[in-house]
């Protein structure tokens, strides 16, 4: 078969033929690592694209050393948050659909994109054609199948990322320059506006940023957030200050709706000591409500926040801007009191309609919490606050909804 050249001075048919070669060698060689850090040096504008296999081998510390050395924009995923913290000041925070401008502006004008345990999946690169258009792509991964599986690459090493980026970073020099010239932190200062921030009534109404934000400083820097899926999903992946790994847990790739009562009460009997909320849609809390019996029966103290719109709001949310406002099956119509339910599984339950009854509600959520109690707050927002920015199906990063 004709190879297909990679930039590396080998064909992409060559390397294929070293993977089916060193199957059973799980690791890296030095040449591969020398190859990287050239990449690496040479490049004036480098990104980093880090997923989720940049938590499961434990290798935040890495990751952020290497951003520190190269100065270069670190953008995550939505498995790969919390690889470095949120207020870093090299983290840009979500890349793709619904990615930051920094992000996604940055990975349109790198010069090289080295992306670490992640798979290019298209809610991260839209058009897979307008990807990354000026840079090189360098893959670290530790699956040989996710190499070229999406986005063809330039170079890539296979292996645990714990231990290639501490190999790789042995290769580099301290301090390099950066030819970025401050303009991801130009882009870093843009926030998108919600519909609640457009109400006369704004400095009292309820936006999902508020609430996510809220409820981070009333729990604590240690907190374990954890997402169903939708847009509360991607408002707590945007607003939520995941500062270390494992403190963002979510249904990424297989989207499943109903996921997160029952990951939260994994995450509270593994993490005793830690805060846990449930950020949740009234959509998909219906689908697994039933398990507020095991946190009734085991005093399990996790804190549940329904973000009540009484829509499937990310359904609305395309029907509202890609087919003229034609909503078709995305109102719940009736349903349970939550109020009156979680109170049946000896669950104190609170609702929200404004700032003040929210700050309220939290108050009294962290006593019920310190006190071994489950807690749930219905938050109500806007049918039509929307997810934003984001990018429409069959663009390129960079042409977002704002």
């Amino acid at each position: 078969m004709k190879g297909v050249k990679s930039g590396t001075g080998t064909t992409l048919s060559d390397r294929a033929i070293r993977f089916t070669e060193r199957e059973a060698r799980p690791s890296f060689t030095d040449a591969d690592i020398e190859r990287a850090a050239s990449m690496l040096k040479e490049a004036k504008r480098p990104l980093l694209y880090a997923g989720g296999g940049v938590i499961s081998a434990g290798a935040g510390k890495e990751l952020q050393s290497l951003a520190e050395k190269l100065n270069a924009p670190v953008a995550l995923s939505l498995m790969g948050i919390g690889a470095i913290p949120r207020d870093h000041r090299l983290c840009t925070g979500l890349i793709g659909m619904h990615g930051t401008m920094a992000s996604n502006k940055a990975a349109q004008k790198a010069d090289l994109l080295l992306a670490i345990g992640a798979r290019f999946s298209d809610r991260v690169t839209s058009r897979a054609d307008m990807f990354a258009k000026t840079a090189r792509v360098l893959h670290f991964d530790i699956d040989p199948a996710e190499i070229n599986k999406n986005i063809k690459t330039h170079f890539w090493v296979v292996g645990n990322a714990k231990k290639t980026l501490a190999r790789l970073l042995e290769k580099l020099p301290p301090g390099m320059e950066t030819g970025w010239k401050g303009e991801f932190e130009k882009w870093k200062t843009s926030i998108p506006k919600t519909a609640s921030h457009d109400t006369a009534h704004s400095k009292n109404a309820l936006s999902p940023r508020y609430v996510i934000e809220e409820a981070a400083k009333v729990l604590g820097r240690q907190t374990i957030a954890v997402t169903d899926v939708g847009q509360h999903q991607i408002w707590a992946a945007q607003f939520f200050p995941a500062e270390q790994p494992r403190t963002f847990l979510s249904s990424g790739g297989l989207g499943a709706m109903g996921f997160g009562i029952g990951a939260a009460i994994g995450a509270k009997i593994a993490n005793p000591k830690k805060p846990v909320v449930l950020f949740t849609g009234d959509g998909c809390f219906k689908m697994s409500c039933g398990e507020m019996a095991t946190l009734g029966n085991y005093k399990i103290p996790v804190l549940i926040i329904i973000f009540r719109n009484g829509v499937l709001g990310m359904v609305r949310q395309w029907q509202s801007f890609f087919f003229e406002g034609r909503h078709s099956e995305t109102d719940l119509g009736l349903y349970p009191d939550f109020i009156k339910l979680a109170e049946a599984y000896g669950i104190p339950g609170y609702k929200a309609e404004d700032r003040n009854s929210f700050q309220k509600a939290l108050e009294a959520a962290a006593a019920e919490l310190a006190g071994g109690k489950a807690v749930l707050i219905e938050v109500r927002i806007d049918r039509d606050e929307n997810v934003l920015p984001m990018v429409p199906s069959g663009k390129p990063i960079d042409e977002q909804i704002h």
